[in-house]
């Protein structure tokens, strides 16, 4: 118990017409509270909050109002200079500060004007609007859990991701077409990354995933080889499919990724025909066009897109399923 919280007790035994000292010796009675403790809690109680020193330029609350003007410019990413913050004091508050003086306070509240710290500011202002949108999405969630059974296989995640290689470039082999010399794509051999979209499944399981190559599209489009996905080669029977297509930036793109979810919705016949599948995604334009939409839902499928600003609410639901995508991931390279 703190000394604090004891103090009520010693002015009931006072009222009562105890000493000071006898009373705080009555209450003292925790090896871990000393008397010093609770006498010098005694004295400190009520006592009033150091004031303004003199020989200061500005008040507490004019100082407080530069800070929050100061936070206010670096939000919207128009940082104030030294000089700006003199002319504010002195046209604000009429008082004319030095540079020094300036420089003292950006110091001395480091921690509430930088960068980072302002851009915290910037997402707790729209706190209320991603707390109504978080219930939107939960009510909607809700009412489709309500009327369907999906299991914790068919809840899927998809994060768009990059694919990096370090010490060599990353080579891909050329697909060329029937009666022609030149290849109709020839992969960048200076790349150094492509993009990974992975399906991975509530109960930790890996559903497929399809890699995205940037290539060089030549004249003619016409190929006996499908450019848009093609089945990897699999290194063991339990691995989970992989895919892999090409495009002109290296990023899946509107009509990419609706063939993906075709993809999907024909993998999950094949698994489980009676269950519908659950996709969660990061709202990217490539992925909420309309089309992807109602081709989505004609296939079963229940495209759900997560609240913008909402990573700290939802960043603790994927640590179980990461967690386990982890562990199988090291057991199929250990195979």
């Amino acid at each position: 118990m703190k000394a604090v919280e004891m103090l009520p007790a010693v002015d009931a035994l006072k009222e009562d017409d105890a000493s000071l000292m006898d009373a705080l010796q009555a209450v003292s009675t925790p090896p871990e509270l000393t008397l010093v403790a609770l006498k010098s809690a005694y004295h400190l109680r009520g006592a009033a909050r150091p004031g303004d020193h003199g020989n200061r330029l500005l008040a507490s609350e004019q100082v407080e109002t530069i800070v929050k003007v100061i936070q206010a410019f670096t939000i919207k990413n128009l940082p104030l200079s030294r000089l700006q913050i003199r002319t504010m004091a002195g046209q604000r508050f009429g008082v004319q500060v030095s540079e020094m003086w300036v420089r003292r306070l950006l110091k001395h509240n480091n921690k509430r004007v930088r960068t980072r710290t302002c851009k915290a500011l910037a997402d707790k202002h729209t706190g209320a609007q991603v707390v109504a949108n978080v219930n939107n999405f939960c009510s909607q969630l809700k009412h489709v859990l309500d009327a369907h059974h999906v299991p914790p296989s068919a809840v899927l995640n998809f994060d768009e991701t990059q694919v990096v290689v370090k010490g060599s470039n990353l080579s891909t082999q050329r697909v060329v077409s029937a009666k022609k010399e030149r290849s109709n794509v020839a992969s960048t051999r200076n790349s150094t990354f492509a993009s990974s979209l992975s399906f991975v499944a509530a109960d930790g399981s890996v559903f497929l995933s399809v890699y995205v190559l940037k290539a060089k599209f030549g004249e003619d489009d016409r190929s006996l080889i499908n450019l848009t996905l093609e089945p990897a080669l699999q290194a063991s029977r339990r691995s989970w499919p992989r895919f892999f297509c090409w495009t002109d930036t290296g990023y899946p793109i509107a009509e990419r990724f609706g063939q993906v979810v075709d993809l999907v919705a024909a993998e999950r016949r094949v698994r489980n025909p009676s269950l519908p599948l659950l996709l969660f995604g990061d709202q990217c334009s490539t992925h909420m066009s309309t089309e992807t939409l109602q081709r989505a839902l004609l296939l079963y499928v229940f495209l759900f897109f997560l609240v913008a600003n909402a990573s700290h609410v939802l960043q603790p639901l994927n640590a179980a399923p990461f967690g386990c995508f982890h562990w199988s991931l090291r057991v199929y390279n250990e195979q």
